[in-house]
């Protein structure tokens, strides 16, 4: 049975070539909210029907305006709104309060994310930084394996083309039965703050480990349309049905 509506995760700067905003939602002047410009709508049946949750504010591109109202928004797949966070939080929000684990205070000298909890009871973490993933055991916090990794240490094989950066949005897709395989998907952004790039757009990206031979071999790979580059955030999304939403992050745009 097909969900009724498929929510997308997306962080989104103002400086789009694909999605754009006119920074005015008419029928409530006191808001000045961006509004999707939809380039390439979907027909019929391509798609289903369903509501996007966006976050636009103010990227890093000289000349460029952000939205007068950053935040958090829920608009349909025609780009109309849903619902607007104007209001119920404003500006960024951080801390740099040391933080407690088991009794002790700790600061955190790495950026990276739980991506997510694996079947087995183990998580998927990125360190966007250093262009790696490690599964951790979730009761020893023992590095399981490690993907990628600009200083060294992956326990895969990946091929030159193949090879990610400054990547987002992980997460834990399947493993076979005899647990030889594991399917990851996750967003590639190939770069971080200017000037460095490992190459000129980003990429939606599925990715099987085979632990047997030590090998990542990429399932599918989605190219970002127009040759977008987002420097920062990003997501991949996978539909039942085999569709996939893909958020390219700071380049502003959606598909």
């Amino acid at each position: 049975m097909k969900p009724k509506y498929a929510y997308a995760l997306g962080a989104l700067s103002a400086l789009a070539n694909v999605a754009s905003a006119d920074l005015r939602f008419r029928s409530r002047p006191e808001l000045a909210i961006p509004r999707l410009n939809i380039r390439t709508p979907a027909y019929g049946h391509a798609t289903e029907k369903g509501l996007i949750f966006i976050t636009p504010y103010e990227g890093f591109a000289e000349g460029h305006q952000g939205p007068t109202q950053p935040g958090a928004y829920i608009i349909r797949d025609d780009g109309e709104l849903v619902w607007s966070g104007t209001g119920f939080h404003a500006g960024w929000g951080a801390n740099f309060r040391p933080e407690t684990w088991d009794g002790k205070q700790y600061l955190r000298v790495f950026q990276g994310t739980l991506m997510g909890f694996m079947d087995s009871g183990k998580s998927l973490d990125h360190v966007d930084p250093r262009s790696a993933f490690f599964k951790i055991n979730g009761t020893s916090g023992q590095v399981t394996w490690q993907l990628g990794g600009y200083r060294g240490g992956s326990d895969f094989e990946i091929a030159e083309t193949e090879v990610f950066a400054f990547e987002h949005h992980a997460r834990f897709r399947g493993r076979s039965l005899d647990g030889s395989l594991e399917t990851i998907s996750f967003f590639d952004n190939g770069a971080h703050s200017a000037p460095v790039q490992i190459r000129p757009y980003s990429r939606a990206r599925v990715v099987q480990l085979n632990h047997t031979s030590g090998v990542a071999t990429s399932l599918r790979t989605y190219d970002a349309p127009d040759g977008l580059s987002a420097r920062t955030q990003g997501s991949v999304q996978l539909f039942p049905n085999g569709n996939v939403f893909v958020d390219w992050g700071e380049a502003g745009a959606v598909t």
